[in-house]
């Protein structure tokens, strides 16, 4: 779960598509040098099995979740430097 500032949430935008969203807000928020607070909450997620299903769920998140730090490392080294 997530909760945004108005500034965060346009400092995340684009928003990263498929799993790698919420790695793509946590990123961009803080290399935009925001505050970022974990707020314990009540929640809980449905587990993924260990059959092939699972698995290939598993891989999918890691495929997106990579694909925005890969992504958010390039934006950062793309920028110019000053001087």
């Amino acid at each position: 779960m997530r909760c945004l500032t108005r500034a965060a949430y346009t400092a995340a935008q684009p928003l990263a598509r498929g799993w790698g969203v919420e790695t793509g807000m946590l990123l961009a928020v803080l290399r935009a040098g925001l505050r970022v607070v974990e707020v314990p909450v009540e929640f809980t997620h449905r587990a993924s099995g260990a059959d092939w299903a699972g698995r290939r769920h598993r891989a999918r998140q890691l495929r997106d979740i990579a694909r925005v730090v890969v992504a958010s490392r390039l934006r950062r080294h793309a920028r110019p430097t000053p001087g």
